[in-house]
């Protein structure tokens, strides 16, 4: 290779190799945000290899060990990872797939992350200590949307790492003495025993069979591997310069990337079934069509509750206003300000009608309705901004 070295470059979910001559640099993955009381911030390039490679054996095919990012956790103190977040409050870019990869080495430590066998049994000192270790790390907007990304990230990264243990390390004929003889490398053995009694019990046996009843009714399946929806979409509407709707969404996800296929003849109806109705209703991909009325939800099903198709984790239906889909309810960002001049408008509005009560001689009972309803929209957007209103 004369003076070319190859070297293993982390990109977001992918490995990929890169030549550089000896004397040249390798371009930067990260930017650090190096906190400094003195002289203010500065955005610093850095880069760790983060994947381990098994090449102990030459003869055979190079394979993928383990995810480590130690350069990550052994970043020096008052340095950290910026990550930016896109429209509905999700990390994007490099850095956002760099903050996923390093939930899932929480994920699978099992000092952080016990392996329970619910997420349920995880105590809200664990998940305090998980968010406190990211923080630590990465530099991100400090919202309640986000701590509960990450713990919903962490979440599925650790219900994955069971899954990934019991494929590979569990045989159902064989006694709990055999597994604790073959422990998988990484996990502890106690933790290891309580697993594997579990699945072997008639509880985790039923479990499994309608874990795997429910995936076998999932028959569409997206194409983006572990990039994550909001990475794909900041991607794409920054190189279109427009916003993407739901129906792109499902296009752009559920297409092979050779080819720009359907991944399959469901997928493909589906795609048909979207692309006439939105011929024929252009406004059913319009961003205030309500979620559940657009060309996605009539093809495919109203939304359930915890999750929106396309926009992955984080997003809820019940975040979404009911007259606008893509209009995300940003309560977290919302200043106390803003919260008391919606409450000062509801007030006016009350107060008028108090006015035109007294003044008006006309149906007395129509008016007194109508006071009563804007009195209760102003108590519950009250008890929701938790203010205090004085009638």
């Amino acid at each position: 290779m004369g003076n070319t070295r190859r070297m293993i470059k982390r990109i977001g979910s992918r490995v990929v190799q890169i030549s550089c001559e000896s004397e040249g640099k390798v371009e930067k993955l990260c930017n650090v945000h190096e906190l400094c009381s003195n002289s203010g911030t500065k955005t610093k390039q850095y880069r760790e290899e983060t994947t381990n490679v098994n090449a102990s054996d030459t003869s055979r095919k190079r394979k993928r060990g383990f995810t480590c990012l130690r350069g990550i956790w052994n970043l020096p103190p008052g340095k950290r990872i910026v990550v930016q977040l896109g429209k509905n409050m999700q990390p994007i870019g490099d850095e956002g797939g760099l903050l996923g990869e390093f939930l899932g080495t929480i994920a699978r430590n099992g000092e952080l992350a016990p392996l329970f066998t619910t997420w349920k049994q995880i105590t809200e000192d664990m998940r305090n200590a998980m968010i406190r270790i990211v923080e630590s790390k990465f530099d991100y907007p400090r919202i309640p949307a986000m701590e509960k990304w990450i713990l919903h990230s962490i979440n599925s990264k650790w219900r994955n790492w069971k899954s990934d243990l019991k494929a590979a390390h569990y045989d159902s004929s064989q006694p709990l003495s055999y597994h604790l003889k073959n422990l998988p490398e990484r996990v502890r053995r106690d933790q290891w025993k309580n697993l594997v009694a579990f699945w072997s019990s008639k509880g985790g046996k039923k479990l499994s069979n309608i874990n795997k009843a429910n995936r076998a009714k999932q028959k569409i399946r997206h194409t983006l591997g572990k990039k994550s929806f909001a990475r794909i979409t900041a991607e794409k509407e920054a190189e279109l310069g427009r916003e993407l709707n739901r129906v792109d969404l499902f296009i752009l996800s559920h297409e092979r990337k050779k080819g720009k296929k359907p991944v399959d003849k469901g997928v493909a109806e589906a795609i048909g079934s979207m692309t006439v109705l939105m011929e024929v209703y252009p406004e059913l991909c319009k961003s205030d069509t309500p979620l559940n009325e657009d060309a996605v939800s009539l093809v495919l099903g109203k939304e359930k509750p915890g999750r929106i198709r396309c926009y992955g984790i984080g997003p809820c239906p019940k975040d979404f206003r009911a007259s606008n889909s893509s209009s995300l309810l940003m309560e977290n960002l919302r200043s106390e300000n803003g919260k008391d001049e919606e409450i000062h408008k509801f007030k006016e509005e009350l107060e008028a009608a108090q006015e035109q009560l007294k003044m008006t001689n006309g149906d007395v009972q129509e008016l007194q309705a109508q006071l009563k309803k804007m009195s209760n929209i102003v108590q519950k957007l009250s008890a929701y901004c938790g203010l205090e209103v004085v009638s």
